[in-house]
């Protein structure tokens, strides 16, 4: 019971595929498989970032805690996706 007299709400834990206040914001959204294929992405997207542009453009991108690919690589992120893609299908082509 609450201190006011009512009852207190009933906590029950997150459901499968609901939020976890524990998680973070968005990947508390999406199921396991789909978190693991996002963090394998992102992650090939920056190995991609640091091979071709070098470390220094991505420590320049998060200190700036703006995220403007612009203004640090000179291009939008949709360029610097499709050159990611079209790196990414190379690699491929080439095994």
């Amino acid at each position: 019971m609450a201190r006011d007299g009512r009852d207190a709400p009933t906590q029950h834990p997150p459901t499968k595929g609901t939020k976890n206040p524990k998680n973070n914001e968005i990947f508390g959204q999406i199921e396991t498989e789909q978190r693991k294929l996002a963090y394998l992405t992102a992650g090939s997207f920056i190995s991609f970032l640091v091979e071709k542009y070098g470390e220094q453009k991505l420590a320049d991108l998060h200190n700036s805690r703006t995220l403007n690919y612009k203004r640090v690589y000179g291009k939008e992120i949709y360029e610097l996706e499709a050159e990611w893609k079209s790196h990414v299908f190379e690699e491929l082509h080439s095994i």
